[in-house]
């Protein structure tokens, strides 16, 4: 009898050891496959095409295939990505975080400073980082600006 019960015992924690590694395994590989670009010139290259295919969709489908391309791309990518228009609400509708607002309103300021050369201070024409924001024109709809936030990157986008 005390030999079924190690054997029973042995048993039962291979298992757990087996379906724990075949987990593990499988969720890096899943992470792996669908993690967020590491470097700034991956996130530069991904925005880029996606620029590109949004104005791409804007051009030849309009609006409902910018919806129907941005829910595809926020279901797939671990990055989100909004289509924010004039008054700063997102396409599809989603809540703006508050940073992205704040930082899309000082790009605004920063433009105007730049193209307006009597405001144009020192600080105006310090080089910071680019932040990646373009606009894609839907045909007599209006301007959208396409803006990713690496700050939304969360475990359940990822998962």
């Amino acid at each position: 009898m005390n030999r079924l019960f190690w054997k029973i015992f042995a048993a039962f924690w291979l298992g757990m050891v087996l379906f724990s590694s075949a987990t593990f395994w499988f969720a890096s590989a899943y992470l792996e496959r669908n993690s967020a670009p590491t470097s700034r010139e991956e996130v530069r290259v991904d925005y880029i095409k996606h620029f590109r295919t949004a104005q791409q969709i804007a051009l030849h489908q309009g609006e409902s295939g910018l919806k129907r391309w941005l829910r595809q791309v926020d279901y797939r990518d671990a990055t989100p990505l909004y289509l924010i228009d004039e008054f700063g609400e997102d396409l599809l509708g989603r809540p703006m975080p508050e940073h992205l607002l704040l930082r899309l309103e000082r790009e605004k300021r920063r433009s105007e400073m730049n193209h307006n050369p009597s405001r144009r201070s020192h600080r105006a024409s310090f080089q910071r980082r680019p932040f990646l924001s373009g606009i894609v024109e839907v045909p007599g709809l209006g301007e959208y600006h396409l803006i990713t936030d690496p700050m939304g990157i969360t475990l359940a986008r990822i998962l």
